[in-house]
């Protein structure tokens, strides 16, 4: 008996029974949501690579570079189309839902602050701070670092985090 996935009657050891039965159930899940991988971001990015800056693909691309490494809810990166058009959401506070360009603090080499109320060129970013001003869980003003990614900058999330600014001065200014 050399197989250690089955017992020496030729059944499955009960472990791997287990897996799979939980495998099969899964997978029968009515309307089950598949979460987000870095191949899934990795192909987004790769069609998005010479979309023009203002473009869904793009923005999409770049929210989902940034989005799989800090977790951002639906509500803090986009608004429902449900929501009545003259307004948009907010908390329970009053302050809007979504991430603001105050929210995004980028940084240079050794941490050093650089400049705020204009967009540093990429060139001069190597982190960025991203501030929750409202959280359910009641950690308002959580911030959370973020650093480049030169290995691979096609899914660099401070580059992500650039353009998504640099699209908001291109449409809201």
């Amino acid at each position: 008996h050399d197989d250690p996935t089955h017992t020496p009657n030729g059944k499955l050891i009960p472990n791997i029974t287990n897996i799979l039965n939980e495998q099969k159930r899964w997978e029968g899940v009515a309307n089950r949501r598949d979460p987000l991988t870095v191949e899934m971001v990795h192909a987004i990015a790769v069609n998005a690579k010479s979309a023009p800056l203002l473009s869904l693909t793009k923005a999409l691309s770049d929210w989902f570079s940034l989005g799989i490494i800090i977790g951002p809810r639906l509500s803090e990166w986009a608004q429902d189309s449900t929501y009545p058009a003259q307004g948009l959401q907010t908390n329970c506070d009053g302050s809007i839902k979504a991430f603001i360009f105050q929210d995004f603090e980028f940084r240079g080499k050794n941490n050093r602050r650089l400049p705020t109320g204009s967009l540093p060129p990429i060139a001069d970013i190597h982190s960025v701070i991203i501030t929750w001003r409202f959280q359910k869980n009641k950690e308002n003003g959580q911030k959370i670092t973020v650093s480049r990614n030169y290995s691979h900058p096609l899914l660099c999330p401070v580059a992500a985090a650039h353009r998504i600014c640099q699209r908001f001065l291109a449409l809201r200014g």
